[in-house]
């Protein structure tokens, strides 16, 4: 477990000092920023009904920040392991006392704690500056609830993400895991969620990107709509796929786990 920390430590400090990913946090901070500016637009022109709440104004770009952080998470898995297995780094780490597994397991975690701190820290900045141009009344308690959800929700999708990404980099050179997972995000993201054949039904639910969709917006009990459902009815109903989101992750991990330790056995 002390290796495991180590590694995860140690991933967490290099991410903090990379430039791509400061470049890459930048723009997520700067939309953040652009998207309360354009919201405290909106409430002053009265574009929006008087059941607007801050509950729905972070809801209207759950979807964009989705997005982002869909990339960042692409950037960081490639640097961490494609780009890492290319230039020479695993063969350091595995000169130590390390078993292969713990290599992964601890990059995961450093990578995962850095995804939760970026994710908490830019919803907090949103909501933050939403609360200046607030339209409407909310419970406080309500409101953390939500958001906290949300952070969860969107820090389990990133991990699926980075599980993929690490798969890939496993599988694949640099470039080609580049090109796939960029393919893989764009398919997803930027043409419809809903990316496999209507004719699976409920099966759709295990895509991952779907899913975590679903969860939010795709049912009658929706996260980001105070009027018509509560929290405790919105989280009693999607329990069981947040379960399924977990699961979803936590296999993805073993996967890459065990592609790891099959390399060059």
């Amino acid at each position: 477990m002390n290796n495991v920390l180590a590694v995860a430590k140690n991933e967490f400090s290099i991410l903090a000092r990379s430039p791509v990913v400061l470049v890459f946090c930048v723009i997520v901070f700067v939309f953040a920023l652009a998207s309360a500016a354009g919201d405290s637009t909106l409430i002053s022109s009265n574009n929006f009904s008087q059941g607007y709440n801050l509950v729905a104004g972070v809801g209207y770009f759950f979807w964009n920040l989705s997005i982002l952080f869909a990339f960042l998470t692409m950037c960081i898995g490639i640097l961490s392991v494609a780009d890492e297995r290319q230039n020479g780094s695993f063969r350091v780490l595995l000169t130590k006392p390390l078993y292969r597994r713990d290599v992964i397991t601890g990059k995961f975690i450093g990578i995962g704690a850095f995804l939760l701190l970026t994710i908490t820290f830019t919803l907090t900045l949103l909501v933050s500056l939403l609360m200046v141009v607030y339209v409407g009344q909310v419970s406080i308690t309500d409101l953390v609830l939500r958001m906290v959800s949300f952070v969860i929700l969107l820090f389990l999708n990133s991990c699926f993400t980075l599980g993929l990404v690490m798969c890939l980099g496993l599988l694949f050179s640099k470039s080609e895991a580049i090109i796939i997972s960029i393919a893989f995000i764009a398919f997803e993201w930027l043409t419809n969620i809903g990316s496999l054949p209507g004719a699976l039904g409920s099966l759709q639910l295990i895509n991952p990107n779907y899913l975590y969709a679903y969860i939010i917006c795709f049912t009658q009990e929706q996260l980001f709509d105070t009027s018509s459902s509560s929290f405790g009815s919105w989280f009693n109903s999607m329990l069981p796929y947040i379960v399924l989101m977990v699961a979803e992750a936590i296999i993805i991990v073993l996967v890459s786990c065990m592609l790891f330790n099959r390399e060059e056995a």
